[in-house]
């Protein structure tokens, strides 16, 4: 994804500017001066704030789950107050699907509360962790993750090897590859995100599933929604960063661009700068009470 917009990111300052651009941005820049430690694109959302200048030449993809952290106060090595940021925009509106192999016991959530139910993982700070524990509180559910696994593809031959029975994944594509029935050699047991997945309507969506939680289920699955979000610094002229989000917004619907990314199987659903500040501000500014039971659920032990 990197790569691919750095490819066709168009320069939307003036010519006299143009080492500003949006591609100039990223790839003369940043690349001049990150080159050697880390690639563009995908700068420490720290040093972006802290070391990167603040005028517009410095841009970066943010972890999904940054804005949770904040809210939460859960990870001391995040520094900057990811509010003050100016958004781009969200290049996917992905939606975070539970997927079980078709042969298991569990074929709904509802058989989740009675019949454990493991879960393939990374480890216990991820975002399928953190999943399993908020259904297992708000649902009662038995999910239980088992750590370790690496990468996706360790995780699918877990599930091949009979090790879980299934997992988290934003990528139905490259899970369903994995089975010689395809989609049908597994059972989608609920879809997180903000809207439905319009080619899963029949998938269960979890803010259309009733409990007694509903602003925590909103604020996972505003979470869960951003995909690929992208930020400039704080005390950029409102100027440049009008300009970095037009010129995002016409990179997201280039031609070109949309037609390599269906080549990579790559999602592209983007929302406006404008959309995004707001899902990161209604995620930081959650009520307290909402905050105060994702923090339980998320360190609760019926994961273990």
């Amino acid at each position: 994804m990197v790569r691919l917009v750095l490819e066709h990111g168009a320069h939307p300052f003036p010519r006299r500017d143009r080492d500003l651009g949006w591609r100039g941005t990223l790839a003369s820049k940043i690349v001049r001066r990150r080159s050697r430690s880390s690639p563009p694109f995908r700068l420490n959302q720290n040093y972006l704030e802290e070391v990167a200048p603040h005028d517009g030449t410095a841009v970066a993809m943010i972890t999904q789950t940054a804005p949770l952290e904040q809210a939460l106060g859960s990870n001391s090595n995040l520094k900057t107050d990811l509010n003050a940021l100016n958004w781009i925009g969200n290049m996917s509106e992905e939606n975070t699907f539970l997927v079980v192999r078709a042969s298991s016991e569990t074929k709904s959530l509802k058989d989740a509360e009675t019949r454990v139910t493991p879960l393939a993982a990374s480890c216990a700070s991820g975002s399928d962790y953190l999943l399993a524990n908020i259904l297992n509180t708000i649902y009662q559910t038995k999910f239980k993750s088992v750590l370790g696994y690496q990468s996706s593809p360790q995780m699918d031959m877990a599930i091949q090897r009979g090790e879980a029975d299934g997992r988290f994944t934003a990528s139905l594509a490259g899970l369903f590859s994995t089975s010689k029935e395809g989609a049908k050699g597994f059972r989608i047991l609920v879809q997180i995100g903000s809207n439905p997945d319009a080619g899963f309507p029949d998938a269960p969506f979890l803010k259309r599933i009733p409990s007694d939680q509903p602003e925590a289920v909103n604020i996972i699955s505003a979470v869960m929604s951003l995909g690929r979000p992208v930020a400039t610094n704080s005390g950029v002229p409102a100027d440049r960063v009008a300009i970095l989000r037009t010129a995002f917004d016409e990179t997201m619907k280039d031609t070109d661009f949309l037609r390599d990314a269906e080549k990579q199987q790559l999602d592209i659903s983007p929302w406006s700068g404008a959309e995004t500040q707001k899902v990161v501000d209604e995620i930081i500014h959650a009520k307290d009470s909402t905050k105060e039971f994702l923090n339980t659920a998320i360190t609760s032990d019926k994961n273990d």
